[in-house]
């Protein structure tokens, strides 16, 4: 096989939220079992499952890289080769295609890199698999991380005088914690039976006081994780900051969102390797992580 053939990888940028736990805590408890007890199966699903960890400290800081698969059980492929030559792959009962999906953990930042991948494990697969690991009393969920640069606008702009966002009415169902009155609009909204529910939430031009920027971002951030389960359940996610000649510059917060990608070599077992798709999401850490300030270890958690 030809040694330069690569793949594009993604990456996209979570912050965790837990309650009564921490990520780190549910990682090391998953890894202390074995067998099928490691595996999760969500509504009848395949088998999802935490294939490796590691853990490495530097200082007091501590960073977990892991290997999740999907284990496909169905619908399960033929061995074939150029001349159309096929035959059947043995598999038995309890075997099936195991699709990889790489994370990075930097538990002082309290930053989750995830590999996306559509074969893989998804977004929600993830989500559940840590959620259902942190039991009925704990709470786990992941939170899209907006860009830097939209956050920094933000920060400067004198006020935020706008919040738009569009959803389809079935979002109304779902926990809002950041904003308990947009919930309940949206729970109102749901009872006209409408095929799209729009919210613009402004201040009058003459208040110096701006919508609060925290509530905004977590809200932006919690419609952002009900789009990566329901992508066609959030259409408009926009901010907008007032600049130095008070002109309103619009953020499109559906955009400005941290993702990254690079091209990656295959091996020569025609496969792109756990060490090569870690290496990859170190690298995307990386750059980010030098242009963020320090933070506390249990941010994100709460009591």
């Amino acid at each position: 096989m030809s040694t330069n053939r690569y793949r594009t990888l993604h990456a996209d940028f979570f912050t965790v939220e837990t309650e009564r736990c921490t990520f780190a805590s549910i990682l090391e408890t998953v890894n202390r079992t074995s067998g099928h007890a490691r595996n999760f199966v969500a509504n009848g699903g395949d088998p999802i499952r935490l294939k490796k960890l590691s853990i490495r400290s530097e200082g007091r800081r501590r960073f977990f890289t892991g290997d999740m698969v999907k284990i496909r059980m169905t619908n399960l492929p033929t061995r074939i080769d150029q001349r159309g030559s096929e035959r059947e792959i043995d598999f038995h009962d309890d075997e099936g295609i195991g699709e990889e999906t790489a994370f990075f953990f930097d538990e002082e930042r309290n930053v989750l890199v995830l590999q996306r991948n559509r074969n893989g494990v998804s977004f929600s697969g993830f989500e559940d698999y840590f959620a259902h690991f942190a039991g009925k009393t704990g709470r786990f969920q992941l939170l899209p991380m907006i860009s830097n640069t939209a956050l920094e606008q933000l920060r400067r702009s004198p006020r935020i005088g706008k919040f738009e966002l569009e959803v389809a009415p079935t979002v109304s169902r779902m926990d809002i914690q950041a904003s308990r009155s947009l919930s309940d609009v949206l729970s109102l909204m749901e009872q006209v039976a409408g095929e799209k529910v729009s919210v613009t939430i402004g201040v009058a031009p003459r208040r110096r006081r701006g919508l609060s920027m925290s509530s905004v971002v977590k809200t932006a951030q919690e419609l952002l994780r009900i789009r990566e389960r329901y992508p066609n359940d959030v259409r408009k996610l926009r901010a907008y900051a007032e600049k130095e000649d008070r002109k309103m510059a619009m953020l499109d917060l559906l955009v400005d969102r941290i993702r990254a990608d690079d091209q990656v070599p295959y091996d020569e077992s025609r496969r792109i390797s756990f060490e090569a798709r870690i290496d990859f999401l170190k690298k995307q850490w990386q750059s980010l992580d030098s242009k963020m300030p320090s933070r506390k270890p249990n941010d994100g958690v709460r009591s």
